[in-house]
């Protein structure tokens, strides 16, 4: 049973880390270089590279305990 809950949330922190990086990439390859929309795709970016931290702060910790 313990394998099983931590099997899903790897797979869960795996697909969120694969989701923010393709939304990194959509996001730089259609800017535009428009003064607001830089503030926008900023903001954007640093979202994702959060998700993308503590999804991977999570995995380190399932590695590193179990």
């Amino acid at each position: 049973m313990k394998q099983k809950i931590l099997r899903a949330i790897i797979d869960k922190h795996q697909s969120k880390i694969k989701e923010s990086k393709s939304i990194i990439d959509l996001a730089t390859e259609q800017a535009t270089g428009v003064g607001g929309h830089n503030r926008e795709l900023f903001q954007e970016v640093e979202k994702e590279l959060k998700t993308i931290g503590e999804s991977e702060d999570i995995l380190s910790t399932i590695q590193k305990h179990f």
